[in-house]
């Protein structure tokens, strides 16, 4: 709030702010609310500030707030202007883009058809996606001059082109255009599965031309969620039900299997967390139809930091539960969060009117979402005493230096880290090529990447082995992450594990030889992983992260320990040749184009931004692990610090 306040006051002022570095600039041009100034401001600073680091996002910037304040002129100027400081899959994907606001906002509707055609052959040189939403761009401008007819060719030979047949905004579409020309039946059984998939628009779609039938509604419901569920792979149709419940319950539709389809899933159903608060969204909505509003309201608070800005349908679907709950201030900072990742029509509407009605003034709503960014990236977790714990949790991310996305992901770790102590949960981070070349990258931790199946992306997290997420943001995201990446942990506290891991390390000439014992009364095959780390690495990527903490420099057997009988006791003893390591290390840095962990990529061999960095051997520890070998779980695992080097600090 304190911050909120100062941006006002810099509002209030009226001045532009010249004398500020260029980063302060930045951030106050958005805090403005006027669109037109917004854009000026943002003009000046790229014009005094022509090497701004941050350039080609305010020149986007720029075009949006032209496009906001309808200024036509300026706003096609601008957006010429970025467009042709791009090159290649970008600048395709952002002509899709702009063309996309300019028909939003109802503005140079000629100028965007034309770059929609001209870049047409180019979308379709880099694959299905952009080559349909091209197209889609112009069945949106052709709509919106009333070429009904050649919008909707133009459509179907879009939604033709994209293989996968789901994407939203391609399916909404079509759908409406087949609203459009008197075939009701056939753009709702499009709009049907977005809908109960819970697609805010869709939803609208469907009531509004639902009530246009004559007849036959609690049939035709019936079917459609009929003909969803069986169209669901067996392993989801526990979460395909529970969406149809919401969509019942939000049609006004009674029926006696709501009630069970929208019941939380008992722990032994085994979903990842993920999904867990996706079903508790799901029974969340539905009772608050059925004015239960005090159970809603429990569950909601439950899940509440875990919503995702990603799926603007969560936002759109829960801030108006809050706002029904007398919770103003927490569905405003929802909406705020939505803005942030996304200023849909929908998402400003809403968020302007939740600020409109919790100041009583439509003054400073881009300085409180300035305030919001910079409050939810500077969030740390409330200090909390570390525990011995009987069985030690483990954490592995998945990570890349110049991963965008990965930002926040590290950021929550590296406060896990601190939330959380090593004896009570062991950390790995494993760096890969994904999307661009890191030099902390090595062999070991790709194969790690392929035991888990080698068909995610970054940032991804495995706890304990068994509940995974994939996805990150910016670094107002930081929080988030955390609430998600706690709650895994949480909900593996209440896991037993009767197995016990003893270490005894010693420094013998350039090797670490670790021996283990492993007590396990349960007879079982497992796997005795072991992975050498470094605490603390500095080396800045291109999203930002400088110090990279608990980074896998080697695995023991690289990474393909076979599993084990593991009776009563068994000991086990591995040997870390420091000079091979540091030599695969190098490898890595000065070939890394010839490496296993490169995969299939084509790229030559990158130059490195910052100097690649090198093993220091004084900053080692040990994690040690047990995984079962089927189903991949984690029974056990220990952080281990290197007496010699603990003696040294």
């Amino acid at each position: 709030m304190k911050r909120f306040l100062i941006l006002l006051m810099l509002i209030a002022s009226g001045c532009t702010k010249p004398e500020l570095q260029e980063d302060k600039w930045y951030v106050y041009a958005l805090t403005i609310d006027d669109p037109g100034e917004r854009a000026m401001e943002l003009h000046s600073l790229l014009q005094r500030h022509p090497a701004f680091e941050k350039r080609q996002t305010a020149m986007k910037k720029t075009v949006e707030a032209w496009a906001e304040a309808s200024n036509e002129s300026r706003a096609f100027s601008a957006a010429r202007n970025y467009l042709d400081s791009l090159s290649g899959v970008r600048r395709i994907s952002e002509t899709v883009n702009i063309v996309n606001l300019f028909a939003r906002k109802n503005i140079a509707l000629d100028s965007a058809l034309k770059w929609a055609y001209d870049f047409e052959s180019k979308a379709d040189s880099t694959g299905d996606y952009y080559g349909a939403f091209i197209r889609n761009a112009q069945a949106i401008i052709l709509m919106k001059r009333g070429q009904i007819q050649e919008a909707y060719e133009r459509q179907k030979l879009a939604n033709s082109k994209y293989r996968q047949n789901d994407e939203p905004e391609l399916v909404r579409n079509l759908a409406l255009l087949e609203f459009k020309n008197n075939d009701i039946r056939k753009a709702l059984a499009h709009t049907t599965p977005l809908a109960i998939d819970g697609d805010i628009e869709a939803i609208h779609y469907f009531q509004t031309w639902l009530a246009s039938l004559n007849g036959g509604r609690d049939s035709l419901i019936i079917n459609s969620i009929r003909t969803y569920i069986d169209s669901i792979h067996t392993d989801d149709k526990r979460m395909a039900r529970s969406n149809s419940s919401v969509f019942m319950a939000r049609c006004g539709f009674k029926h006696d299997s709501i009630e069970a389809w929208s019941s939380i899933p008992a722990s032994e159903e085994k979903f990842n967390t993920e999904k867990e608060t996706q079903f508790r969204k799901n029974r969340c909505i539905v009772l608050a139809t059925q004015n239960r509003s005090g159970e809603a309201l429990e569950i909601l608070n439950s899940i509440y930091e875990m919503i995702t800005p990603w799926d603007k349908n969560d936002i759109l679907s829960l801030g108006p539960l809050l706002e029904s709950f007398s919770k103003p201030r927490e569905a405003l900072n929802l909406y705020a969060l939505g803005m942030l990742a996304d200023e849909s029509d929908a998402m400003t509407e809403a968020f302007s009117r939740s600020f409109q009605k919790e100041f009583g003034t439509s003054i400073g709503k881009r300085a409180f979402l300035e305030s919001w960014r910079d409050s939810l990236g500077n969030f740390q977790p409330a200090h909390r005493s570390h525990q011995n714990a009987e069985k030690i949790i483990l954490a592995e991310l998945f990570t890349g230096a110049d991963c965008g996305p990965c930002l926040s992901a590290d950021l929550a770790f590296d406060d896990l880290s601190e939330f959380y102590g090593r004896n009570e949960l062991a950390i790995l981070e494993y760096h890969l090529h994904i999307p661009r070349p890191d030099p902390m990258t090595n062999n070991d931790s790709y194969t790690r990447y392929q035991y888990y199946g080698g068909d995610f992306g970054t940032p991804t997290v495995f706890v304990d082995g068994v509940d995974e997420n994939t996805g990150g943001g910016p670094k107002f995201l930081k929080k988030n992450r955390f609430y998600m990446f706690n709650a895994m942990i949480e909900k593996r506290k209440t896991v037993k594990s009767s197995a016990t891991i003893t270490v005894n390390s010693e420094q013998k000439g350039n090797a670490i030889e670790v021996k283990a014992q492993i007590v396990s009364p349960n007879s079982k095959n497992l796997i005795v992983n072991m992975a050498l780390v470094e605490k603390a690495i500095d080396y800045k990527g291109s999203n930002g992260v400088t110090v990279h903490r608990f980074v896998v420099r080697a695995l023991s057997d690289s990474g393909r320990s076979l599993p084990s009988k593991i009776g009563s006791t068994m000991n086990v003893v591995k040997k870390f040749d420091l000079i091979k390591i540091a030599e695969h290390i190098q490898n890595q840095i000065d070939k890394p184009h010839e490496q296993t962990s490169w995969g299939k990529r084509k790229a030559a061999k990158p130059e490195w931004k910052n100097p690649a960095p090198k093993l220091v051997k004084d900053n080692l520890a040990l994690v040690v692990w047990l995984q079962d070998p089927t189903t991949k779980e984690v029974v056990q695992s220990l952080y281990h610090e290197f007496p010699w080097i603990a003696k040294k600090i």
